[in-house]
């Protein structure tokens, strides 16, 4: 009815998974160990106050690298705790319901270490989670061999009982308490599948993320940039370097004022302006000017006409002699 061999292999899997973390955990601890002694050491031997200021930013990335460590530490022992929490809670509901329908199988309770849900960075040993897991794997066998057993009781009394409809009811309620318990043991088996499935991906986000974590560590501290340069090579080179100058403050210079800009005076063009037409002197205008003659006038014109010429008036004809 369920897989047994399945369920196995798949948790073999995981504690192959679990294994690969925890050894990568306490490669990197050593790692880190071996960055602070190799610090540690620098420090000792080199004491002058220049050698601690250029030391001091691998100091730094020392801390860096060991918050980040302790974060992964944290999430490894999350997911180891939740691991053994699990088993231990399926196990306790597998135990705790054949008890309640009593059904005939053997508890296994040696060895099982009790959870604490209050403490949930608590981990649990790998023999603890071994143990456990085992624990349900028997019960699931054991559960699935007596729901075949009560199947097969089932099919006798079918095939013998021939005793009309008084033993109906009885063969009916074997097969609904035997449906039940075939209904309970695929439901502890999808538990424990898809207990499988969430560990898995979380083995497999953990060791993605300190994979890459290791090799950051290699790319940025643990490889020399300077190949086959030894350590007191690079201390030569700090003792050769000048000691840097005090920075030069230029003082401002004075600047003059500007003159201030003088604008030439904008000359604008003369507009071209349009002859006037001429006036139309009107007829009694013209009398008027004509009686308004200066008297230097009148006399040339009396000069002008002595000779046997008569005026015959302001404005009048002039006539012939007599």
């Amino acid at each position: 009815m369920i897989n047994i061999p399945k369920l196995k292999n798949d948790f073999n899997t995981i504690i192959r998974q679990r294994n690969e973390l925890q050894d990568k955990r306490t490669t990197l601890e050593e790692k880190l160990s071996d960055i602070r002694e190799h610090y540690n050491d620098l420090v000792k031997n080199n004491s002058k106050k220049i050698y601690l200021y250029c030391l001091d930013s691998l100091y730094f990335q020392y801390k860096i690298l060991r918050v980040e460590l302790e974060q992964f530490q944290k999430m490894i022992s999350l997911i180891f705790n939740r691991m053994y929490g699990d088993y231990y809670k399926l196990y306790n509901i597998i135990s705790s319901q054949c008890k309640d329908n009593c059904v005939d199988i053997k508890l296994p309770t040696d060895n099982i270490v009790i959870y604490k849900d209050l403490d949930p960075l608590t981990e649990y040993s790998l023999d603890d989670v071994t143990v456990t897991h085992n624990a349900i794997i028997n019960m699931l066998q054991q559960l699935n061999e007596l729901y075949d057993s009560k199947q097969s009781e089932i099919g006798r009394h079918n095939s013998n009982m021939r005793v009309g409809f008084s033993v109906t009811s009885f063969i009916s309620t074997l097969s609904y308490e035997n449906k039940l318990l075939g209904e309970h043991i695929t439901l502890y088996s999808d538990y424990l599948s898809f207990y499988h499935s969430s560990q898995r991906k979380y083995f497999d986000m953990a060791l993605y993320k300190i994979n890459n974590f290791m090799r950051e560590i290699e790319d940025e501290i643990l490889t020399n940039h300077k190949k086959d340069a030894p350590v007191e090579e690079i201390i030569m080179e700090i003792e050769s370097e000048p000691e840097p100058e005090p920075p030069k403050v230029e003082l401002p210079k004075a600047t003059e004022p500007e003159p201030p800009k003088v604008e030439p005076p904008k000359v604008e063009p003369p507009k071209a302006t349009e002859p006037e037409p001429p006036s139309v002197v009107e007829p009694e205008q013209s009398n008027a000017i004509e009686r308004e003659q200066p008297e230097d006038e009148i006399k040339r014109e009396e000069v002008l006409n002595d000779d046997d010429f008569q005026v015959v008036g302001k404005g009048g004809k002039r006539g012939k002699k007599k």
